[in-house]
């Protein structure tokens, strides 16, 4: 079921225009092949491997980079190869289930969808592909920054020319709901992803859902 979490801007009407997912633990179950790819390039960094990933969905990003000693500078070189390392798996990666046919239920109700995602437009689009449902979505927008998802949906909403709240965000991380709520944009947060239901709740998205067609009703009705 889900659930509804009501936030100081939740209770004024809007229609959704548009749903923006993020890509990685949301659309795609990356999760497995992100954590060996990670672990194998680590050592390069001097980062520290990632042994418990059921632990790990526990921890915000920042306690994440601080609990494996990701050094900020050596980041960027860091992502750049573990996306280059990435994108050789990106056709064997799959969609988590049910969002192929929410996808195709959303825009048969007329509902325009896009990416923000810290993954490279690379590699989404070749994900896309392999499951034959790139033509659902509008745009791609990649950033490459951990924290940057604010510039992405600000770029989002400018390609989309709409306003935030006539846009529903849709997010597996805590860094989702601080990015999405920082543009008072709506989150739904998905349940099946990188952070635990439990974290999530404790930051306050205005929805947590378990599957996929539980944004179906969201998304149909007129308010929240």
């Amino acid at each position: 079921m889900t659930a509804i979490l009501p936030t100081a801007y939740s209770l004024q009407p809007m229609t959704y225009r548009l749903v923006l997912w993020d890509f990685d633990g949301t659309l795609a179950d990356t999760l497995r092949t992100a954590v060996e790819i990670y672990n194998r390039i680590a050592p390069k960094y001097q980062a520290l491997p990632m042994t418990n990933p059921e632990a790990m969905r526990g921890m915000t990003a920042a306690e994440l980079v601080r609990r494996h000693n990701i050094r900020c500078h050596r980041f960027p070189f860091l992502i750049r190869e573990f996306l280059a390392e990435q994108g050789r798996t990106m056709t064997e990666v799959q969609l988590h289930q049910g969002i192929v046919e929410t996808l195709e239920a959303l825009s048969r109700a007329k509902l325009r969808h896009a990416i923000v995602s810290s993954n490279s437009e690379a590699n989404i689009r070749t994900c896309l592909q392999s499951h034959s449902v790139e033509q659902h979505f509008e745009f791609v927008v990649g950033v490459r920054r951990l924290f940057g998802k604010k510039r992405g949906l600000k770029n989002a909403l400018r390609l989309a020319k709409l306003s935030a709240r006539e846009v529903l965000y849709v997010g597996d991380e805590t860094r989702d709901i601080r990015a999405a709520h920082q543009l008072r944009m709506p989150i739904a947060c998905v349940t099946w992803g990188v952070n635990s239901s439990a974290l999530l709740a404790e930051h306050g998205p205005e929805y947590l859902i378990a599957t996929p067609s539980e944004l179906l009703p969201i998304l149909q009705q007129s308010d929240i």
